[in-house]
């Protein structure tokens, strides 16, 4: 089943690499993407798709957009919604600022950042049943350039209710904002607003600094003379673009109908002039594509702008298809500001993904499972520490990992010396591991960071991988054994350290536990046997995917030398193959299904795969950080639930590409053998 998502990212791909958007920011951009489309991308193209709100007319969550002039929102940029269609517009408002909050630590905005989020919430009803009869909650945009920080703006609806009342949330969000500026320009101009127009929408952009946008709906009808009266105040020099704008369409702009235009003010907390934008729904203004390209260079052309970004834009949205089947124009867009005149064109991808080729008229380019190890063990040794250590995951207050993420790299390296041929450079970088990881262990063992107390995790990852090196773990196992708790599983932490949940047994710690123990009596099995869920899974407390907690699972059944009855798990691993977005969780996957027989579907299931992962592969020989790290707070037991009870964070990469190419590794060598048995 092809989905919008299979359409989408070959797409971002294209506009990435045409824009030369490397390095830390592209991981930034797909770590982005990740968070806010993991849910709503998932739906078949083909059919009539479910309906989310009304950024695009027929419900679909997502549209590219074009920024021509400067002032805008970078090279690459789209708009999106966040959760399923099948949720609540309360639930997904929940989950959209759990993303949101989550998005501004990966592009290290402050803490003050969330500040403007709590404000534009209170332009949502508290009710969630009176949000649920919305059509909208909060859309997001994101913008990535090759040179700054990616641009994240979040608009939230405030177009409900009585018209008083919008009024007062709006100079609410601005007073608590503290958008003075802008809110006294709003109180000069309300005698000509007021009358004519409504505030539908409360805006901010996240970039150095954050502009606040206020977007307004003419609501007496003659919307077109309303808007050129307001831009006659506001940016008289405006209205010679409006002018060509109205010559160049029809029918006549004077015809609008009233929610065909929305007319913007912005103001960032530094400037003393606004920004204005006009947009106009494409869909009253053109009868074709080729009508709106055309209308699209004339225009540009009169406000001094290039076109060459829309045409590429089209031509990286679909490159093989004709003018008359090239994207749907959603909105046109036209503004003034500080940095000068903009269009923004607002596209939508009307084709089938099985009809976008994937390197159409780009040259071929082939992928090579052993030339992708060597560039992922070449970045991970750059970036190993001169002590010997490597680290990852930066939190708040605790800092970043190095013990632990020190074991889990060591073990991946070590599973590619079949593999790779650096087997000489993976010694050297693991014998200079070693003697770091055990100068941190303490009387409990090893941690996340010297920092922190320590965990079972980290304990079992080091001694699984000490026993590989040929070390004794002896006098460290009762180290372990401390971590028991009175049900006979193992917790995370000691209940002395943590008399919490954090103390309890999880699905993605507890069987890591039993392998380093070596245990594997039938209770032990059947204990970790009893965390599987009705789906086949196992449930991830630590991680945002259950594939990791189930992996952990299936490994332990492999050291066991036997398997539970697993066809449920099998069918539900064999279903995250079209779900899991990031390289961390394809990589994942793809060790879960080493498991399994090797059938038509698994075998099929593997192959697609390792070509996603090898075709994603940056130049660096990492691949985009995609491992989300999840640190629920400590009185919750079902993270999985209460997903408002924890904290994300992703890692720098090296993590993502540790997990990609252990399993790239795994995947090979099984294939080796598959070939000698045959």
């Amino acid at each position: 089943m092809r989905t919008l998502h299979d359409s989408v990212v070959p797409v971002l791909e294209r506009m990435l690499a045409d824009d030369r958007i490397v390095g830390e920011r592209r991981t930034q951009f797909w770590c982005l993407f990740n968070l806010f489309t993991q849910e709503s991308l998932q739906y078949p193209v083909e059919g009539t798709p479910p309906r989310f709100s009304s950024i695009c007319d027929d419900g679909s969550p997502w549209e590219y957009c074009v920024s021509l002039g400067p002032g805008g929102s970078g090279d690459v940029r789209y708009l999106t919604e966040v959760g399923s269609p099948f949720n609540s517009l309360s639930s997904r408002t929940d989950l959209s600022l759990i993303r949101i909050k989550q998005a501004l630590q990966v592009v290290g905005l402050p803490p003050s950042a969330e500040a403007f989020i709590t404000c534009l919430l209170k332009s949502l009803p508290d009710s969630a049943e009176v949000l649920d009869q919305l059509p909208a909650g909060f859309w997001i945009s994101v913008g990535c350039a090759g040179d700054s920080a990616p641009i994240i703006q979040v608009y939230a609806n405030n177009d409900w209710g009585e018209e008083l009342q919008k009024w007062v949330r709006l100079t609410s969000v601005l007073r608590e904002s503290r958008a003075l500026g802008l809110a006294a320009r709003l109180r000069d101009l309300a005698p000509l607003l007021a009358p004519f127009f409504s505030p539908a929408g409360i805006a901010v952009t996240f970039k150095e600094q954050p502009l606040l946008k206020v977007y307004f709906r003419p609501k007496r009808g003659a919307a077109w003379e309303a808007t050129r009266e307001l831009v006659s105040v506001i940016e008289p020099e405006f209205l010679g673009p409006m002018s060509v704008l109205e010559q160049l369409l029809s029918p006549a702009l004077s015809t609008l109908p009233d929610r065909a235009l929305l007319f913007s003010i912005a103001q960032s907390a530094t400037a003393e002039t606004l920004s204005i934008k006009v947009d106009i729904n494409a869909r009253y203004l053109f009868q074709s594509n080729t009508e709106a390209t055309a209308a699209i260079e004339t225009l540009a052309s009169e406000i001094g702008v290039s076109p060459q970004k829309y045409h590429e834009a089209l031509a990286l949205i679909d490159p093989a298809a004709p003018a008359s089947l090239s994207p749907s124009h959603d909105f046109i867009g036209m503004g003034t500001g500080p940095s000068g005149p903009r269009l923004n064109i607002y596209l939508r991808d009307n084709t089938r993904p099985s009809a976008v080729p994937k390197q159409a008229n780009r040259g071929t380019r082939t992928y090579d499972s052993a030339a992708a190890l060597e560039g992922a063990v070449g970045y991970i040794l750059n970036q190993q520490h001169k002590s010997g250590e490597w680290t990852d995951f930066s939190l708040p207050i605790v800092g970043a990992s190095n013990v632990w993420v020190t074991a889990v790299v060591g073990d991946a390296l070590f599973k590619t010396l079949c593999s790779s041929e650096a087997e000489a450079s993976i010694h050297s970088a693991i014998a200079t591991a070693i003697p770091w990881l055990l100068s941190k262990t303490r009387h409990s063992g090893w941690s996340f960071n010297e920092r922190a107390q320590t965990d079972a995790d980290s304990t079992a990852m080091s001694l699984l991988l000490l026993r590989q090196l040929g070390i004794d773990i002896t006098p460290y196992r009762a180290t372990l054994r401390a971590y028991a708790i009175e049900s006979g599983e193992y917790g995370t932490f000691q209940v002395a350290d943590y008399p919490n949940c954090w103390s309890h047994a999880h699905a993605d710690v507890f069987p890591t536990v039993l392998r380093a123990l070596g245990s594997y009596s039938p209770t032990a099995f059947e204990r970790v046997l009893k965390l599987r869920d009705s789906a086949g899974a196992w449930r991830s407390y630590w991680w945002e995917t259950d594939l990791y907690a189930t992996l952990a699972a299936l490994d332990y059944f492999a050291a066991c030398s036997q398997y539970p009855e697993i066809q449920q798990t099998e069918s539900w691993v064999l279903l995250q193959t079209g779900q899991s977005f990031g390289a961390f969780e394809k990589a994942l996957c793809l060790q879960a299904l080493q498991h399994f027989k090797r059938n038509r579907d698994i075998i099929e299931a593997s192959t697609g795969l390792v070509t996603e992962l090898l075709q994603s592969q940056l130049p660096d020989g990492s691949w985009a950080r995609s491992a989300m790290l999840r640190v629920p707070q400590t009185d919750c037991e079902q993270p999985w639930i209460d997903g408002g009870s924890s904290a994300v964070y992703a890692d720098s990469g090296l993590f993502t590409t540790a997990t990609v190419c252990k399993a790239l590794s795994v995947h090979g060598r099984l294939q080796g053998l598959d070939r000698r048995s045959s």
